[in-house]
């Protein structure tokens, strides 16, 4: 969980530097630019795992996890308000 971890903040601090007040992070688009092939979930429960993990109060989920599934939130955390737990 931590290359997923570390891939969100990395998004999350690119977003900021680039003046951004919220992200919008979707999945699957982390998974697949942190080295998941196209069409292959294995290592997606991990992923969402890693952007629940660092959820915090004003981030707002706009598909909701389905147990039993590969596919997992998109997730959109308002930077101005520090965005997710974590920080590089």
């Amino acid at each position: 969980m931590d290359l997923f971890r570390k891939g969100l903040l990395e998004q999350m601090e690119r977003a900021t530097r680039h003046g951004r007040i919220d992200v919008l992070i979707n999945s699957g688009e982390l998974y697949r630019a942190l080295g998941g092939y196209p069409g292959s979930t294995h290592g997606m429960p991990f992923c969402c795992d890693a952007m629940e993990a660092e959820m915090k109060l004003g981030d707002v989920l706009l598909v909701e996890r389905q147990r039993g599934r590969n596919d997992c939130p998109l997730l959109v955390a308002p930077l101005h308000l520090g965005g997710l737990k974590g920080s590089l």
